[in-house]
């Protein structure tokens, strides 16, 4: 067994027994859901050596198809930065006019406790949640829960 596996085991029954069941898509995230925010936690190698560091990934998308601005931007690049933990991310869509906004945190998991674990989780899920109405306000698109 891989220390990914190992990795993605540990982090399994740690928010099993936080949560009382986990949901797991199909690319194998676990996901977490907390009124309109969804956080999608994954675990993978940071390179490809065996010895590599395990990161442990916690992405919210919060807003789908926001016009892709310059106030966006700036937005994303400065205000979106200036969190202790995590920071948002900006992925625009292949039309190159609308943007995903995402809140993103991550930790290295090979010695992962279940106090930092829960920690980042809740960390992502109540800020992504507390965001993504205001940037919905702000700069348009819908939120990633919206149909």
């Amino acid at each position: 067994m891989s220390l990914v596996d190992t990795v993605k085991g540990k982090v399994q029954r740690m928010l099993t027994e936080e949560l009382g069941s986990i949901k797991i898509d199909r690319d194998g995230d676990f996901i977490i859901t907390h009124e309109s925010a969804v956080v999608f936690v994954s675990v993978f190698a940071f390179n490809d050596k065996e010895d590599s560091d395990i990161v442990i990934r916690c992405t919210s998308p919060m807003i789908k198809d926001a016009p892709l601005t310059s106030e966006l931007t700036k937005w994303v690049a400065i205000e979106g930065q200036h969190f202790s933990f995590g920071s948002c991310n900006l992925n625009p869509n292949e039309d190159g006019t609308t943007a995903w906004i995402y809140f993103r945190y991550a930790i290295v998991g090979n010695d992962l406790d279940s106090n930092e674990l829960i920690s980042a989780v809740y960390r992502t899920v109540f800020t992504a949640n507390q965001l993504d109405d205001e940037l919905k306000s702000k700069f348009g698109g819908k939120l990633f829960t919206e149909d």
